[in-house]
């Protein structure tokens, strides 16, 4: 009978593979370094890549499991690095994109002679090919059936790029010179080395270690620490004024009733909080965008089932972190601030369209 239902659905709905593209791959660092006797080579290389994966079909789905990514030398086939894409779920229709980054597993990884002479010789070309190699399983899902695991491999072939200048150097190290390790600060929350963690699931727990000991690869984080700080300081001065009144034995706001103008802007009679959504996107680190949603929870609504519910739509991390004002808030990695309205409208009817904000040049301004 399964089978039979099986050839059913395929000769109705007739069911494309998803398709796999990698649209851009930029070459960060290709470092070769080799012994003056050939004897030992290191390796050290960084890629940043970007993933899209398209399901074509209006009534399959496709569950993936984490990825594994490889780029390799065209010509030679040495392998220049490693890395991962996480599981993720590709809905009908949809369109998943990853941004992601491929390095070699070690500072530098030691290669074997001919593996050191055959990319020694890519790397003198003047553009130098590659291709990438990805490996997972997947699940097929048609209503309430459910295919086994499938292993699948994905190759994308046809790259070609320039070794940035200054990146591509494979010198000549006498054996009387010490060959001396690299030396990489790993973060003590997620274990990755420190400048990858904006990369990984756990930046937001990561961000108090790296301000600590790493902030002179985040100096947007140690700005926005301060700036808590000072928050913090302002907040305890205003509030040691408010309980010992003014310096000529004035009442003071609380105690005649009144509030100030900030206070005014940001609530109701009665000293409830306006229900308002407030949407921000924030550059970090030149290249990094992420999405603040901020207001979600006036609504009764849940700010940890919110984040997942964006992170699976989105297909990219989010998580409930603590504001300036030390007010929760949704950190949503990625630019999303205009598809997000049509997706909270959607999600939670309660939200209307109307109590949605976006700021922009410093200014609140209606999403309407």
């Amino acid at each position: 009978m399964t089978a039979i239902a099986a050839t059913a659905m395929y000769v109705i709905y007739h069911p494309r593979p998803p398709s796999f593209s990698v649209p851009s791959i930029r070459i960060s660092r290709v470092n070769l370094t080799t012994s003056s006797d050939s004897s030992v080579s290191h390796l050290s290389s960084f890629f940043n890549f970007t993933l899209i994966s398209e399901n074509p079909n209006q009534h399959l789905s496709f569950s993936y499991d984490p990825f594994t990514v490889t780029v390799n030398s065209a010509k030679s086939g040495t392998m220049l690095g490693n890395g991962t894409v996480p599981a993720f779920f590709s809905d009908n229709g949809n369109k998943t994109s990853f941004h992601g980054v491929i390095a070699t597993s070690t500072a530098a990884r030691e290669l074997d002679p001919d593996e050191a002479k055959h990319l020694r010789s890519d790397l003198t070309r003047a553009r130098v090919g590659y291709e990438i190699e990805m490996r997972t399983k997947v699940k097929m899902i048609m209503g309430k059936l459910k295919s086994e695991g499938v292993e699948i491999k994905v190759t994308c072939e046809g790259f070609e790029g320039t070794i940035p200048k200054g990146n591509n150097f494979f010198g000549l190290l006498s054996m009387a010179e010490k060959l001396e390790p690299v030396k990489v600060l790993y973060c003590g929350v997620c274990s990755l080395p420190a400048e990858y963690c904006e990369f990984g699931p756990d930046f937001a727990r990561c961000k108090p270690w790296l301000v600590e000991n790493a902030p002179d690869l985040y100096p947007d984080l140690l700005k926005e620490a301060n700036e808590k700080a000072a928050d913090n300081v302002s907040d305890k001065l205003q509030s040691v004024g408010i309980s010992s009144g003014g310096a000529d034995g004035a009442p003071s706001s609380a105690q005649t009733g009144g509030t100030s103008k900030k206070e005014e802007v940001k609530r109701l009679p009665g000293g409830k909080d306006r229900q308002e959504v407030i949407i921000e996107k924030v550059v970090r680190n030149k290249r990094k965008c992420i999405t603040i949603v901020k207001g979600l929870e006036l609504f009764g609504i849940k700010l940890s089932d919110a984040s997942k519910k964006l992170g699976k739509k989105f297909a990219t991390g989010a998580s409930v972190v603590k504001g300036p004002t030390e007010k929760e808030q949704i950190d949503v990695q990625g630019d999303i601030i205009y598809d997000i309205v049509e997706f909270i409208t959607d999600t939670w009817p309660d939200v209307p369209e109307r109590s949605i904000f976006f700021i922009e040049d410093g200014k609140k301004v209606q999403a309407g």
